[in-house]
């Protein structure tokens, strides 16, 4: 991809369009929204997303005077998690591993999703210092599409709630007021969800292998407040 092909041309468009339509509806409530774009601008996997309005590579950033969630942007959390190891693993990496894993996994409450998408678990090396790592990527799936889920998908919670604003050939589809309080707050949870949900795994595969030595998380998808959505991208601190 390059930046600012083709294809982003097409979606910075598409985009500009949401804003608009976006505005429109946030005027009453003396709102507005800006749609920032990065670098790896591009399709989302999700059809919900991009037939709403929305692309992967954004951020999204809103105001008004009542609390209000486009749903189309399909909220989840998906987090990278490095974990600095001090012994070599790659043993671990056979099929057996991880279909025991997945076997564990069905036993409580974590869903297996390392296998979808473009999740993965990695074992990685520097270059530069030779520290080793364990690297996990993967979402929340256990809060995407079942009930308790923030994808707008029928028969949820809140799916009944979802309002639609129509301008020519674009809408946006969005909840608002006490709806929309719990699902942010339902979304902030997820940061710490995750972490801990990728802690868990990384210890199950590490146990009697290797110590972890330290560890970080980079979330590429989740609501950093109440008001903005970051899809497929990543914010520094400070907001920008």
């Amino acid at each position: 991809m390059v930046y600012f092909d083709n294809t982003q041309k097409v979606l910075r468009c598409h985009l500009d369009n949401t804003a608009k339509t976006f505005n429109k509806l946030l005027q009453p409530m003396n709102g507005s929204v800006e749609i920032k774009t990065c670098l790896d601008l591009g399709f989302p996997h999700d059809v919900i997303r991009i037939a709403g309005g929305f692309a992967t590579g954004v951020y999204v950033k809103w105001n008004a005077s009542t609390p209000i969630i486009p749903v189309d942007t399909c909220v989840n959390v998906c987090s990278c998690s490095f974990f600095e190891i001090n012994n070599d693993i790659i043993d671990i990496f056979n099929d057996s591993t991880f279909l025991q894993l997945n076997e564990n996994l069905k036993q409580g409450i974590y869903i297996s999703n390392f296998h979808r998408g473009n999740h993965f678990i990695s074992y990685i090396q520097s270059v530069k210092n030779g520290k080793r790592y364990l690297l996990l990527h993967s979402s929340a799936s256990e809060f995407k599409s079942n009930y308790n889920g923030l994808y707008p998908i029928k028969g949820n919670w809140f799916y009944d709630q979802i309002k639609t604003y129509c301008d020519r050939n674009s809408y946006i589809r969005y909840i608002e007021g006490k709806d929309a309080e719990v699902f942010y707050s339902l979304s902030e949870n997820l940061v710490s969800f995750n972490e801990t949900r990728h802690e868990f795994i990384a210890h199950l595969l590490l146990r009697n292998k290797s110590s972890i030595l330290g560890v970080s998380h980079f979330h590429h998808y989740f609501m950093p407040s109440n008001n903005s959505v970051v899809m497929g991208s990543h914010i520094l601190s400070g907001g920008q």
